[in-house]
């Protein structure tokens, strides 16, 4: 599940850079998604059996999510241009200018 969603936000982040008229409805609709992703990392955490360290793993990572969200909701109400989300997007997801 976890491989689909990355492939759907690739996707995603394909349509925000080549559609800028779209970028406030990508953004949210990112936001979402890691929204929900959160959700279930966190429900992941509550419901199984795993070591303490799992534990704070997974909710760390949850975290993470959540802050990423964030910063996609910052884009809808920011109105950022079009080479601010890409920079957000390089930094927020580790992307240096050569690996592009």
């Amino acid at each position: 599940m976890f491989l689909e969603f990355l492939d759907k936000l690739e996707k995603r982040l394909q349509d925000l850079a080549s559609n800028p008229s779209d970028v406030e409805k990508n953004a949210l609709l990112l936001s979402s998604r890691f929204e929900k992703l959160s959700e279930i990392f966190e429900n992941q955490t509550e419901n199984t059996k795993l070591s303490p360290l799992a534990k704070i793993k997974l909710s760390s990572f949850s975290f993470e999510l959540l802050r990423i969200a964030g910063e996609f909701r910052k884009i809808k109400t920011q109105k950022y241009d079009l080479a601010q989300i890409s920079e957000l997007l390089n930094k927020e997801f580790g992307i240096k200018e050569e690996d592009q």
